[in-house]
C-alpha cells in the first residue's frame, strides 16, 4: 500500500528512492543489485525490534553465492541449493 500523500509530493520516483512505511524496520540503505540495509525504528508502536540491523543480499545461482550459503553467511541458508 502506498501512501498517497507522500506519493502525491515526492513521485512515483521519489517514492522508489526513499519509501516510506509502518513497520519495525527503516530503509537505510540501497544499492541496487548488491544490497539493502534496515535498521530498527525504536518507535514502533509494538515496541523495539530485538534486532538492530538487517541486511538482505540477493544471491544469484553462481559458484559464488553458494559459497556464500555454504559459509554460514545467509540468514536461510535452507534457501541455498547445490548446483
Amino acid at each position: 500500500m502506498l501512501p498517497p500523500d507522500y506519493v502525491a509530493k515526492v513521485g512515483y520516483d521519489g517514492y522508489r528512492k526513499k519509501p516510506i512505511g509502518t513497520g519495525p524496520y527503516r530503509l537505510t540503505e540501497y544499492v541496487r543489485d548488491d544490497h539493502a540495509t534496515l535498521e530498527a525504528f525504536d518507535g514502533w508502536w509494538a515496541g523495539k525490534p530485538k534486532i538492530k540491523t538487517i541486511v538482505y543480499r540477493p544471491i544469484r545461482k553462481t559458484r559464488r553465492g553458494s559459497r556464500h550459503c555454504w559459509r554460514a553467511r545467509s540468514i536461510l541458508p535452507s534457501t541455498c541449493r547445490p548446483s
